[in-house]
């Protein structure tokens, strides 16, 4: 994992720490399993919430998924957030969580162009 992205994590497990109780069970899954297409959950009131977490030291809202997260968040979609930290390295970051329908709004993408030498 990058640095960004291991800042990131641990800005946003803090973060849920404070909001969710010991009940929560919140587990830091990408710590243990770090090919996982989710890097965190709990359980709130029976059900397991799934967390992304994507991570920038810039200020613009853009992210990548691997076609692994992508598929995951498609299956689990009700269950599923994803927190955007930006400004990652600075005192104070800032963050945004979006659904999966929030995801799929703004979806573009890009084909990728191969160059052979």
């Amino acid at each position: 994992r990058s640095e960004n992205g291991k800042i990131g994590e641990e800005y946003i497990y803090q973060l849920l720490l404070e909001k969710l109780t010991d009940e929560n069970e919140l587990y830091h899954t990408s710590l243990d399993y770090p090919q996982s297409p989710y890097d965190m959950e709990y359980i709130i009131n029976g059900e397991k919430k799934y967390i992304e977490v994507k991570s920038t030291s810039g200020t613009k809202p853009i992210f990548n998924m691997s076609s692994g997260e992508l598929k995951f968040m498609e299956k689990y979609k009700d269950s599923y957030t994803l927190y955007l930290v930006t400004e990652v390295k600075e005192a104070f970051p800032k963050y945004k969580a979006y659904t999966y329908d929030d995801i799929m709004k703004m979806r573009k993408e890009y084909p990728s162009v191969r160059f052979y030498a």
